[in-house]
């Protein structure tokens, strides 16, 4: 991978986000001592989004 490619591309990820035009969906947010229940929602393929670890 080209370092230089990435940066130009993250670059340009983060002006899309940043303008509203790229989003993620997320399906739901576990804390992380659930982390064992949302990989269990991660398995079951019906998930439509990220799912999300809160640590802290």
């Amino acid at each position: 991978v080209d370092a230089g490619r990435a940066l130009h591309v993250l670059g340009q990820i983060g002006e899309l986000i940043e303008a509203g035009r790229f989003s993620l969906p997320v399906a739901g947010t576990f804390p992380l001592a659930d982390i064992a229940e949302a990989h269990r929602a991660g398995e079951d393929g019906h998930v439509r989004g990220k799912l999300v670890l809160l640590v802290g």
